[in-house]
């Protein structure tokens, strides 16, 4: 036993408290760690033995896929066309939504909760949230001499966006070029499920930036809109105004108009 210990890959290790074998879990802990052995050791008193296994942590399963890699570069570019100046109508939503569905119905398929699944999923999604706010606010929106709507992306749009989508893409690269192991460590520490748990809670995540930046714009739009159709209204009432304000300035007499005859 002392010489395998001694030639240990780096190990996860994890027993929970209604498992028969807990003892002698405890006691292989010990070895591998009196080898010098690189091992995370982590007990839960109140669960039943499940089956751990660092590639179960994987946010994408066994392998990253070219599908995989082209949606989640699509969607971290789709903000630079964007930095063009481009009409605010509804149709600009379109791209980012089709690249949002086929990420759904790749990527999301039924989970059971358990641990701090539910907590991960809440804390990725409202940060994709926060994201997609700050990037739909950050826009430049203005109007031409047709009185149309423009938009174009700026600076902070693009950092809120990339840092959102960015992340995502860098996660599923780290786990899959040598981060899995660490993964599956942070995982086993913070009672997290699985790979099914991180992929919901990621795409979660995008799913929020993504409405959230596209909500914000369509309520700035709607909000643009309205206040062009009030302007003719507002002009005439600010005239009106002037000119009563003119009439009743001192020594000035109100024109009167003359009869013939």
């Amino acid at each position: 036993m002392r010489s395998r210990t001694q030639t240990c890959h780096p190990a996860i290790l994890v027993t929970n408290g209604f498992d028969p074998l807990r003892g002698v879990g405890r006691a292989y802990a010990r070895k591998l760690a009196a080898a010098g052995n690189d091992l995370t050791y982590v007990h839960n008193p109140d669960r039943v033995t499940r089956p751990v296994r660092a590639l179960n942590y994987l946010p994408l399963g066994q392998c990253v896929t070219i599908t995989d890699y082209a949606i989640d570069i699509l969607l971290i570019l789709v903000i630079f066309r964007l930095v063009r100046p481009h009409l605010l109508t509804p149709r600009a939503a379109l791209l980012p939504l089709v690249l949002l569905a086929a990420a759904g119905v790749i990527y999301l398929r039924p989970v059971t909760l358990g641990g701090n699944d539910l907590a991960l999923i809440l804390i990725l999604a409202a940060a994709g949230v926060a994201l997609g706010v700050i990037s739909g606010l950050a826009d430049r929106i203005w109007q031409d001499e047709q009185r149309r709507l423009w938009s174009r992306a700026v600076a902070w749009s693009i950092i809120a966006w990339v840092a959102g989508m960015g992340f995502r893409f860098a996660f599923a690269y780290y786990a899959y070029h040598g981060g899995g192991p660490a993964v599956a460590r942070f995982s086993a520490r913070h009672d997290l499920t699985g790979a099914g748990i991180w992929t919901t809670a990621l795409v979660l995540m995008a799913f929020g930036q993504v409405l959230a930046r596209l909500a914000i714009l369509q309520i700035r739009r709607v909000y643009a809109a309205r206040n062009l159709a009030a302007l003719p209204h507002r002009q005439a009432a600010t005239m009106q105004a002037t000119v009563r304000r003119t009439a009743h300035r001192p020594g000035h007499h109100a024109p009167t108009a003359s009869r013939e005859g």
